[in-house]
Formats: C-alpha cells, structure tokens, sequence
C-alpha cells in the first residue's frame, strides 16, 4: 500500500507541476521512490525520495500524500537551481509549500503522529531573524509562512485558484535563482514580474510584500 500511494502522490505532484516548469525534468523525468524503509517517524530527499515504516507513534510517511509532495518539493527544488545555492532552510519551506498548494492546507501532514495534531503549519507568525533557531526544518517555516500568506492575499482578491496558479509560478520561478532566506522575497518579485521592469511593480507584487514583510523578509530599506 505505502508503495501504491507514493506512485499515485507522486504522479499527481509532478502533473501538477509540468504546465509551470515544463523543462525541468523532475517534472517528467523518471522519480525514484524507496518505501517501508525500516526507520520511524521521517522521510529525506537525497537525488530519490524516501519513506519509512509505521513506527513510534508516527504513520507511514509514504503513505501521506503531505509527505510525498514535501519530498517531492525538495527535488523541484535542487533541479530548478540556475543560480545560488541549496539552503536547507529555504528548501523545507519550499517543501511545504508544494504541499499546501496541492492540499490548499496550511496544516502539513495532519496524521502524522498518531492521535495528535500536524506535523508542521505554514500558517504561523514566526519571523526573520529572531525565530531562527538553526535547525532547517523549523527555520523553514519562515519562508513557508511567507508564500502561505502571499497565497491568502492573493486568493482574498482573486480567489483561490487563482491563487494556487499565481503561488505555483512564484515558487517555480523563485528557486531558480537558489535564493537563502533573506533574498527569497527579491526572487519573488523577480518571478513575479511580466515585462522585465521592476520599477512598474509586478502583477502580485502587494501580495509578495505583504506576505513576506510579516515574517522579516521584506527588502532591505523597503527597496
């Protein structure tokens, strides 16, 4: 079964990215997936994705579709880099926000510890500098909390597909440039914009600085 789902989360992750990152080939490359891997209680990304056994209080991570998309998010992530570098932090954000953008959920992995609440949430306060706490997945949260609320005040104008499209494109165009927290929102613009000129502002662009201003990544001197 873990083996079944993984196939069937992992197909519908890469479909739903093809149309937006049509020459990266981990949207339509072969994706290898080891399952039942006998650990508890995670999952890694290391060029494959991986998931562990049942175990420990916690579920069988090939088996939550939140899990696949996150793991899966890690490889959009190292395939787009044209520039920059792989950031930990950046990367498991990126992570969980291709999971909320395929559950429209903010919560990631609800079920993941048994009889307990999600695993993570990308709705949440947390803000750059002062809640880094030097450990990837919860600095992440940082940047997840910022395409989350880019997400809702887009959605909040145009609605919620909209907003999944417009999130998507953001996000494809922003790893690109292997940006590390702190210049996540500059790459956002940059993806953002549709005529080559930032000075005219970009079709999102009161929805990226909202969102990213809340956790401490707006632009240097308001630039």
């Amino acid at each position: 079964l873990a083996a079944l789902d993984t196939w069937v989360f992992t197909q519908e992750v890469r479909t739903a990215w093809r149309p937006v990152v049509p020459s990266n080939p981990w949207t339509f490359g072969p994706t290898r997936a080891f399952v039942n891997i006998q650990q508890s209680c995670n999952a890694y990304y290391d060029g494959t994705i991986n998931f562990f056994v049942a175990g420990q209080g916690c579920a069988n991570t090939g088996r939550l579709a939140d899990v696949v998309f996150h793991e899966w998010g890690h490889g959009l992530h190292a395939s787009s880099l044209q520039a920059g570098f792989f950031d930990g932090a950046l990367s498991e954000g990126a992570g969980d926000t291709v999971s909320f953008l395929m559950t429209g959920d903010s919560r990631m992995a609800p079920g993941f510890f048994s009889g307990s609440g999600p695993l993570r949430n990308a709705s949440n306060t947390r803000v750059y500098p002062d809640d880094l706490v030097g450990e990837v997945h919860e600095d992440g949260l940082i940047f997840a909390g910022s395409m989350w609320d880019t997400y809702q005040a887009i959605a909040a104008e145009r609605g919620l597909d909209a907003a999944r499209d417009e999130t998507q494109h953001i996000l494809g165009g922003l790893l690109k440039g292997g940006p590390g927290l702190d210049g996540a929102m500059a790459e956002a613009l940059l993806a953002d914009d549709d005529d080559g000129d930032l000075s005219n502002g970009t079709p999102n662009e009161c929805a990226i600085i909202e969102g990213f201003s809340a956790h401490g990544l707006a632009l240097a001197g308001g630039g």
